[in-house]
């Protein structure tokens, strides 16, 4: 029998670490007196509850209290994580109630779209607007903000989970502050386009042969949109290779 190594041992202390935190179970290991691993236990579920209850906050109100309750355990007994970081543990979260609690569809929608906005909150913050532009300006998508489809609208104050489908933007400005907004069919299509760095000229054009009209019916109303983005750090120029 081969001797156990150190590297052997410390694989071994860590994978009891992790049972004992998963399980809330701390009895003796590898020295620690119960009562300090049962201290660092707690300490370790305190920060996943903590980070899971910051971003969904509405999913816990529309939820029943023993089902949210029962996929917190779940997820810290059997979820696997594929992140080290503690702030991708929403995320985490969002995936082991996708794919293994399997929770309602619409509660996956809500944590969809809370979750959306911890990313925007997280994602750089997009540069300083003041940039010069015209019409013929390669502009996209900022970074920081993330355009979704949803079957209802979950940034109802009260959300209708039977309602119509809803098109939403949730986007992080220069100063760091998060904003959401359910965008009219125009917009969506705009917002959508600029997922590839694109000209209000090249949207125009774009929109003129859908409607079989001519570019200039389209220029006032667009350039009006698309300066609204701009100016909200929606659309920032494509960076100068």
């Amino acid at each position: 029998m081969q001797p156990e190594t150190a590297a052997g041992a410390s694989a071994a202390f860590q994978e009891q670490l992790a049972r004992a935190v998963r399980r809330a179970d701390a009895g003796e290991i590898g020295g620690l007196a119960p009562e300090r691993l049962a201290v660092y236990a707690r300490l370790v579920r305190n920060n996943v509850h903590s980070f899971i209850r910051r971003c969904y906050p509405e999913t816990a109100r529309h939820c029943p209290p023993e089902q949210w309750a029962a996929a917190q355990e779940g997820f810290i007994a059997d979820g696997r994580a594929r992140s080290p970081y503690f702030q991708d543990i929403p995320g985490e979260f969002l995936a082991y109630c996708r794919e293994v609690f399997r929770l309602p569809e619409h509660l996956l929608e809500l944590m969809r779209f809370e979750h959306s906005q911890l990313l925007a909150e997280t994602a750089p913050t997009p540069p300083d607007n003041s940039f010069e532009w015209d019409e013929d300006t390669l502009l996209r998508l900022s970074p920081a903000a993330l355009l979704a489809d949803y079957p209802f609208d979950p940034s109802a104050e009260t959300p209708d989970f039977q309602a119509d489908p809803a098109t939403l933007l949730v986007w992080q400005d220069n100063e760091g502050s998060v904003y959401h907004s359910r965008l009219d069919p125009v917009d969506a299509v705009l917002l959508a386009a600029a997922a590839t760095p694109l000209s209000q000229t090249q949207i125009c054009s774009r929109l003129a042969a859908v409607a079989g009209t001519n570019d200039s019916q389209w220029q006032p109303e667009i350039a009006r949109r698309w300066q609204q983005w701009v100016d909200a750090d929606v659309l920032l120029p494509e960076p100068q290779a």
